[in-house]
């Protein structure tokens, strides 16, 4: 999704993918390449996150195809296909997935949807994310929206947030950053919270 063409490690501003598919950072092996307009990229790796284990054969098989992240549309198509570790433990899992960014100046706005299922539940996800950047790109503020909802023998689950957030790199070493996000209903059913989250990096 819109993960692929933007690093959010270690930031505050997140996308879908940690939640959704349950995965960020795992062991393993991919491909890349620009054929002409086009970027893709296929991967196979363990399905265990930072921590490597074969107990019970886990896997993960993700790729994407989508056109130059250079453009002022960029358009994507990705899926996954795994059976990947959980704190409940192992998840057969499957997504496919559609991811939209659109710039218009200082404006961006960006989507994306999955559809797909853990074991025999279906599971949809939806992420909106409005932002704009100044000149210098030393300023970033953006609004996001989320919704995911599990399809279950039991009824459904589902999970509803926004956040606003800004972003100031005043050079190549500092960033500061802030964040404030509302839970408008949570995936145990519990009700939901809002954070307030401020972050300092430093690079040498």
């Amino acid at each position: 999704g819109l993960e692929h063409d933007i690093n959010t490690n270690g930031t505050l501003r997140q996308y879908s993918n940690g939640p959704n598919l349950g995965l960020k950072a795992d062991w393993g092996v991919s491909a890349n390449g620009t054929p002409g307009n086009w970027h893709y990229e296929v991967g196979l790796t363990r399905g265990t996150g930072q921590e490597y284990h074969r107990q019970g054969d886990p896997y993960a098989f993700s790729g994407r195809i989508g056109s130059s992240p250079d453009a002022p549309l960029v358009l994507g198509l990705a899926a996954f296909d795994g059976r990947v570790r959980t704190p409940q433990g192992l998840v057969d899992r499957r997504r496919a997935g559609l991811d939209g960014r659109w710039s218009i100046g200082p404006l961006t706005w960006m989507a994306e949807v999955s559809i797909g299922d853990d074991d025999e539940d279906t599971v949809r996800n939806v992420l909106l994310e409005a932002n704009w950047r100044n000149r210098l790109e030393s300023v970033l503020l953006y609004s996001q929206v989320s919704r995911w909802d599990r399809d279950e023998e039991s009824g459904r689950r589902k999970s509803e947030a926004a956040c606003l957030g800004a972003r100031w790199t005043p050079d190549t070493h500092l960033t500061l950053a802030v964040q404030f996000a509302r839970e408008f209903s949570r995936r145990d059913g519990g009700e939901g919270d809002d954070s307030m989250m401020l972050q300092a990096r430093y690079r040498l």
